[in-house]
Order: C-alpha cells, then sequence, then structure tokens
C-alpha cells in the first residue's frame, strides 16, 4: 500500500512538473495591437455585418473600434450575432488584451463575446460575459456540427458594466493543456479544461449589444497566415 500511494505522489509531481515546463517552455511575442489612431485600422478586421461597425473619438485612450448597433446578420446557430474577427491571422495560443466598454440599450441582454479557434461560421469558440447568469449565458462555449455546447462552469452571477465605463479583458489560451482562462478587470471570471484546441481566428463582439473596443494586444508564440474570409 505504501508503495503504491509513493509511486501515486511521483506520477502526481511528474504530471505537474509536466504542465509546468509545457506554460514555461512557451516564448510568447506581440503579434498585433491597435489603437485605432487611423480610420484605416477598421480594415483589419472582418465584420458579420460591417455596415454598423465605424472608428470612434471617444475611446479609453484616444480612438476606438465602436459598433453602433446588431445589424442585419443573424446567427443560424443561435449563436452570437456580433461579430469582428482580425482578418488574415490564425492562432493556437494566445494572449489577448484590450479595453472594452458595453453601451448597449437592451437591459434585457448586455454582454461580449470574445472568439477564438474560429475555423468557419459553424464552428468556434466563444467566450461570453454578461451582466445575468444561467445556462446559456456568462460562460465558455463551443459551436461545432451546429450545436452550442457550454464548456465552462456555471456560474451563479453576471458582471456589473456600469454606465459608459471601460473594462480590461485578458484571455490566455493554452492548446497543450486545453485550457482557456478568461480575466475581467485583472480578475479570474472562468475558465475551461474543454477547449477543443483548433487553430483559428481571433475576434469580439455580442449577441446583439453595441460595444466599444480599444487597446488590443496579442501575444503568441506564433501566428498563421490566411487569407480565407469567414463571412
Amino acid at each position: 500500500m505504501k508503495t503504491t500511494q509513493v509511486s501515486l505522489l511521483l506520477v502526481f509531481v511528474m504530471m505537474a512538473s509536466l504542465k509546468a515546463q509545457t506554460k514555461d517552455s512557451i516564448i510568447y511575442k506581440t503579434v498585433y495591437s491597435q489603437g485605432f489612431a487611423s480610420k484605416k485600422s477598421i480594415e483589419d478586421f472582418e465584420f458579420s455585418d460591417g455596415d454598423k461597425w465605424l472608428i470612434s473619438q471617444d475611446g479609453e485612450s484616444g480612438k476606438a473600434l465602436k459598433c453602433i448597433d446588431k445589424g442585419s446578420y443573424i446567427n443560424p446557430y443561435g449563436g452570437p450575432s456580433v461579430i469582428a474577427l482580425l482578418k488574415d491571422k490564425v492562432f493556437t495560443d494566445f494572449v489577448l488584451e484590450m479595453d472594452i466598454m458595453q453601451n448597449g440599450k437592451d437591459f434585457n441582454s448586455l454582454d461580449l463575446c470574445f472568439f477564438f479557434g474560429v475555423v468557419s461560421d459553424s464552428s468556434y469558440c466563444y467566450a461570453q460575459i454578461a451582466d445575468k447568469a444561467d445556462k446559456q449565458k456568462h460562460a465558455i462555449f463551443s459551436l461545432n456540427s451546429q450545436k452550442i455546447t457550454r464548456i465552462s462552469k456555471r456560474l451563479e452571477s453576471g458582471v456589473i458594466w456600469g454606465y459608459n465605463k471601460w473594462h480590461h479583458i485578458k484571455i490566455e489560451r493554452l492548446t497543450a493543456l486545453n485550457t482557456v482562462k478568461v480575466y475581467y478587470d485583472d480578475v479570474l471570471l472562468y475558465e475551461t479544461t474543454e477547449d477543443p484546441a483548433l487553430p483559428g481566428r481571433i475576434g469580439f463582439g455580442s449577441t446583439i449589444s453595441a460595444l466599444k473596443v480599444d487597446n488590443i494586444k496579442i501575444s503568441a508564440p506564433q501566428v498563421q497566415d490566411v487569407t480565407t474570409p469567414i463571412f
């Protein structure tokens, strides 16, 4: 019995050590940053409905990218309908940071979404930060085979957006461990260990709400170039 316990302890220590080495061995570098100082910066993104996005003068520090309304696009699978994706780049592991403001007028649904592993309009994951929490809100979700599945634990309450207030978002993805961690104003909000870990595009948006985005920074060990549009 004692030998078995020691063996199990050694296995546990080895697994913990392997996970630590996996995380520590990855070297990240800044592969994209955007403060929207130029009107042309909007051309870095692909939108589900481009008519509803513009460069605003009222950013967190200068100008910002703004979505004024949900637009005409309706997600056929019941997922978010306001989507902006960074063009021409595919990521696996990454750290995404940005400042974001929720300024929707429909108080029944105030949320923001962050997309990753976007392969097509029917295959991607997204983290939703919402003012209410239930089985279908305020969690990490996977859309695959026309089905949306929650892949993080259900939380009991949502966040408080505040009026005209900026918040800092950070998302960390490590595909070797199938993990994604989501931070809201530097506090861990939720995480998953069930990420499908598919390479894909990165983006942000909402189910139906207006929003502002500023000071985007993406760090990653590598990034692949692609030219195939999603929308």
